[in-house]
């Protein structure tokens, strides 16, 4: 009973794959043009699916934050702003 949940390896669901894609052609896109950009910069500049949130901007790139592939840095006015790490 519940085996699937009991721990063992699991396949990632459809919204964890369709979010590892977009994570990757956000990194294919911030390596192009790396100087830092907000969330509502990166959605302007095609950086994310057509109809993507700023939420789940945020959320996807605070992901990568999270592993390291994806500098924030607070600036004036409060405002984040993201960069690819290694530049």
């Amino acid at each position: 009973r519940n085996s699937a949940k009991s721990g063992g390896e699991r396949k990632p669901t459809k919204t964890q794959t369709e979010n590892a894609a977009i994570k990757e052609g956000l990194l294919a896109a911030m390596a192009e043009n790396p100087e830092p950009k907000t969330v509502a910069e990166l959605i302007a500049a095609g950086a994310f699916p057509e109809g993507t949130s700023s939420q789940k901007a945020t959320a996807l790139l605070t992901q990568l934050v999270r592993v390291g592939l994806v500098k924030r840095e607070e600036v004036k006015g409060g405002k984040a702003v993201f960069s690819p790490v290694g530049e």
